[in-house]
């Protein structure tokens, strides 16, 4: 182990200089903490707890993987890796993806001073899984060339503010392939879903640490599924579009199409729409009626610009039964139009 005086004399050498540079140009600009909880608001821990699920990769898929990236660990970890952005992409929509990832111990020809390395790309609905491997697959060579410079140092480059580079957190996400990777303690950087694979001769096991204070097990369950749903899809396809994979499951697609949509209601046939809204602009005045985009409006406001609507097409001449038609854009303003045209009757 490196003494700190040892170590702050060794990164003036012209090789650690160049490795500084690169990382500075890679972290460089403004970007999105790479995520995978949609909703959260919990800092990350000073101390973080892991607990661990298994990633259910089935015995031919990862057969099939390994055969896609012709058995070589190097390929393995690229293929897993941006099967793993293209998920964080179409949970999130975050086009600036950065993933923690170890150092490649093939590489180590001298004493470790660094173990992390961070792996970014910018990633499009419109790119194939294949055009997105070849760009993870250079950006992870030009990561490992320049393996050597200390990512604590970076940080302290990144965030000089005193003790801001410890707070900083560039990715909650870390992934790993121990035949590839020096893997040492998860918790060496805070993350909130560390990714750990290993490649056994013909299939791949693999299982995600999250932070239980972040997450629970059910999401991470959830979360493990819906990578190798995933990896099913492009296995197949390697030019599926990005914006076209899928990864939910047949139970959750038949919720979110049917059982989330299932909401019709019996109402009683001597009351009109009409009725109801004005019911409940008498009981819930200022509830919202209408909610589009940004834009809410309330039942009183929705009753008093239908009934204003309909004064005016009585007073253009409309009558009981005559059709009018509605020609405008998807706005609430079309809600308050078929109002309207009802009162007219």
């Amino acid at each position: 182990m490196l003494k700190e005086s040892n170590k702050k004399n060794l990164l003036f050498r012209s090789k650690f200089l160049k490795q500084k540079d690169y990382w500075i140009k890679k972290l460089s600009g403004e970007f999105e903490v790479t995520d995978l909880l949609l909703c959260d608001d919990k800092k990350n821990p000073a101390k973080a707890n892991y607990a661990k699920v298994v990633i259910p990769l089935p015995n031919e898929l990862g057969n099939r993987v390994i055969m896609l990236s012709k058995e070589s660990d190097l390929s393995i970890y690229i293929f897993l890796l941006t099967a793993l952005k293209c998920l964080i992409f179409r949970y999130m929509s975050n086009e600036d993806i950065i993933v923690i990832s170890p150092i490649n111990k093939q590489k180590v020809k001298e004493e470790i001073i660094n173990s992390l390395l961070f792996i970014r790309n910018q990633v499009g609905e419109t790119l194939t899984f294949k055009e997105l491997v070849l760009r993870v697959r250079q950006t992870v060579l030009n990561a490992y060339e320049n393996q050597d410079y200390p990512y604590d140092k970076l940080l302290e480059y990144l965030f000089p503010l005193p003790g801001e580079q410890n707070k900083q957190v560039i990715s909650n996400i870390r992934c790993s392939l121990g035949n590839l990777h020096h893997d040492r303690d998860i918790a060496k950087i805070n993350t909130r879903f560390s990714f750990k694979f290993f490649k056994t001769v013909d299939k791949i096991n693999g299982c995600i640490y999250y932070c239980t204070d972040n997450c629970e097990e059910n999401e991470a369950e959830r979360l493990a599924n819906h990578f190798v749903h995933l990896l099913v899809n492009v296995v197949e396809n390697l030019n599926i579009k990005i914006s076209e994979i899928q990864f939910l499951t047949e139970q959750e697609k038949y919720q979110l199409l049917v059982d989330f949509n299932n909401n019709r209601r019996d109402f009683t046939g001597d009351k009109s729409i009409n009725h109801f809204i004005e019911e409940h602009e008498k009981n819930r005045p200022d509830a919202a009626a209408i909610a589009f985009k940004n834009f809410k409006i309330t039942y009183r406001d929705l009753n008093k610009r239908s009934c204003q609507l309909a004064s005016f097409l009585r007073s253009s001449g409309i009558k009981k039964d005559e059709p009018v038609g509605i020609f405008m854009k998807r706005s609430h303003e079309i809600v308050v139009s078929i109002l309207a045209i009802r009162k007219t009757g």
